[in-house]
C-alpha cells in the first residue's frame, strides 16, 4: 500500500512500515498487519519485507497491481481506519529522510535498544513497542 501512494526505496519501506505499524498499534492497541517486527544488529525489519531485495538503496517503483492493495486493506477488518492512520503517519514522517528515520527507530531507550540479544533476527515483541515507542514518536 505504501509504494502505491510514493516510489521510495527498500530500506524507506521498511522504516515506514514499521512506523505505521508501531502508530496503529499504540492507537488502536492491535496490530496493523500479521508479520513480525524483527530486530537486527543493524535494525528493525518487518517479516515479509526483509526477503526478495537485494539493494536497500534501489528505489521500488508501484506495481500496476497496488490500487489492489488499497482495496484489500480497505475492505479488511477495520480497514478504513487502518488506512487513515497508515497516511496520517506517513504525512507526520513525509519530509524526514530516510537515515534520520533509521535512526529514531535505534534510538537509547525506544523498543530496538530494548531487545536482548539481537541476533539475526530476533522478534521485536509488541509490549515493547507499545511501552517505549514514544522515544521513536517524540524524536
Amino acid at each position: 500500500y505504501i509504494l502505491s501512494l510514493k516510489p521510495c526505496t527498500h530500506s524507506r519501506l521498511q522504516v515506514l512500515t514499521y512506523m505505521c505499524y508501531a502508530d496503529y498499534l499504540c492507537d488502536t492497541k492491535e496490530r496493523l498487519f500479521e508479520d513480525e517486527i524483527l530486530a537486527t544488529e543493524d535494525g528493525i525489519v518487518v517479516g515479509n519485507l526483509r526477503n526478495g531485495f537485494d539493494d536497500p538503496d534501489a528505489v521500488l517503483a508501484p506495481k500496476p497491481e497496488s490500487p489492489r492493495y488499497m482495496y484489500r486493506l480497505s475492505a479488511a477488518t477495520n480497514g478504513n481506519e487502518k488506512v487513515s492512520s497508515i497516511r496520517l503517519t506517513l504525512e507526520r514522517l513525509k519530509d524526514i529522510p530516510t537515515e534520520t528515520l533509521i535512526d529514531m527507530t535505534r534510538r537509547e531507550g525506544g523498543p530496538w535498544s530494548r531487545v536482548e540479544g539481537k541476533g539475526r533476527y530476533e522478534p521485536l515483541p509488541d509490549d515493547l513497542i507499545l511501552e517505549y515507542h514514544h522515544v521513536e514518536r517524540d524524536a
